[in-house]
């Protein structure tokens, strides 16, 4: 594979992947701890909506996660939710790092814990590798195309739950929830009497990997 600044790379195979995903870890395992020790310290809060927040320790923490994974893959580019909103179209064939630093920064703001820092690698079309981890919980998932997932280095699959009345579901709300509110009061109507629960984490990253 070559990962040099003046030519795209060539694909990411099994054994690339193999490689890339500790090193990946081990950087968001890195940035977690600023998230979990700063949890329950005083913040700076910067709205990008009327409760779409943003604080010092988003920034911080992407900062971070750029620098290492250009050392980590050199060419390649981001899509980072701080800094680079945009497609998902980088340049011919180079790899593209996706990254939340802080997914669910309303609970950090508000000193609950979950909260999950994730970072995705995009590459010839499709997720090659994630990493989704939560530092103040303790758990990292990990996942790489072909690999299976894995839950601080431990096997994980999906429910096989076929029965709504023996799922606990997971949802999220919109920023914009007033546009939004009938349909899903509309679906909280339809489906919190055929399931035993509806959870309402804050963080779809947590969300998924749960």
């Amino acid at each position: 594979m070559t990962t040099t600044t003046d030519s795209a790379p060539g694909p990411l195979g099994p054994d690339d992947l193999d490689r890339l995903l500790p090193r990946v870890e081990a950087l968001v395992r890195e940035a977690g701890v600023l998230v979990a020790e700063r949890i329950r310290q005083p913040k700076r809060i910067t709205r990008k909506g009327r409760i779409d927040l943003v604080t010092e320790t988003d920034l911080e923490v992407e900062a971070r996660l750029k620098r290492g994974l250009a050392d980590i893959l050199p060419g390649s580019a981001f899509l980072a939710e701080e800094s680079a909103p945009g497609s998902l179209e980088s340049g011919p064939g180079a790899p593209l790092w996706v990254i939340d630093p802080l997914d669910g920064t309303t609970n950090f703001a508000h000193g609950l814990p979950f909260v999950a820092i994730s970072v995705a690698l995009w590459h010839h079309g499709a997720s090659r590798l994630g990493v989704v981890h939560l530092p103040v919980l303790g758990e990292c998932f990990t996942a790489r195309e072909g690999g299976g997932a894995r839950c601080n280095g431990e096997p994980i699959a999906v429910s096989d739950t076929e029965d709504p009345e023996r799922a606990l579901l997971a949802t999220g709300f919109p920023y914009d929830i007033q546009r939004y509110l009938p349909e899903i009061l509309g679906n909280l109507d339809t489906f919190l009497p055929m399931v035993q629960g509806v959870r309402r984490a804050g963080s779809a990253a947590l969300d998924l990997c749960y």
